[in-house]
C-alpha cells in the first residue's frame, strides 16, 4: 500500500507535539526574563525538555511511517537544517572570538529545529 501523503494520526501527533513545545518554551522564556530565582523559575526554565525529546520521538514515528516520496523529502528536510545550523555555528563561533556575545545552544537549536518544522509544513502543504 502506498500512500503520497502523511498519515492525518501521525501529522495531528507531530503538530500538538509541536505546539506543546512552542508553548512551553514560551512559558519558559517567561520565567526566565521575569520571575525571581527559585525552584519555579528552574522548573519552568527545564520544562520545555519533556515535548522536546517528544518531538524528537514523534519525527522518527513520522518518518518511518511515511512512504519514500516522503522519506526522501524529510531527509532533505533535515540536510539543509543541518547545513544552515552547521554554517551558522561554525561562522559564530569566531565572532564570539572576536568578540560577539556568548549565544546559548538553546537558542541554535531553537533555529534549526523551527527552519526543519517550516520546511516540513511546506512539504505537508504541497502534497496532495
Amino acid at each position: 500500500m502506498t500512500r503520497a501523503a502523511f498519515s492525518r494520526k501521525h501529522l495531528h501527533a507531530f503538530l500538538w507535539a509541536q505546539l506543546a513545545y512552542w508553548l512551553t518554551l514560551g512559558m519558559s522564556i517567561w520565567g526566565l526574563t521575569q520571575m525571581p530565582r527559585g525552584s519555579v523559575r528552574t522548573l519552568l526554565i527545564l520544562f520545555p525538555i519533556v515535548p522536546g525529546l517528544l518531538m524528537f520521538a514523534l519525527t522518527g514515528w513520522l518518518y518511518r511511517a511515511s512512504d519514500e516520496y516522503i522519506r526522501l523529502r524529510m531527509l532533505a528536510a533535515a540536510a539543509v537544517s543541518a547545513f544552515v545550523v552547521g554554517a551558522f555555528v561554525f561562522v559564530y563561533g569566531h565572532l564570539e572570538l572576536i568578540g560577539f556575545q556568548h549565544l546559548s545552544m538553546a537558542w541554535v537549536h531553537n533555529l534549526g529545529w523551527a527552519l526543519f518544522v517550516i520546511q516540513m509544513l511546506r512539504l505537508r502543504y504541497s502534497v496532495k
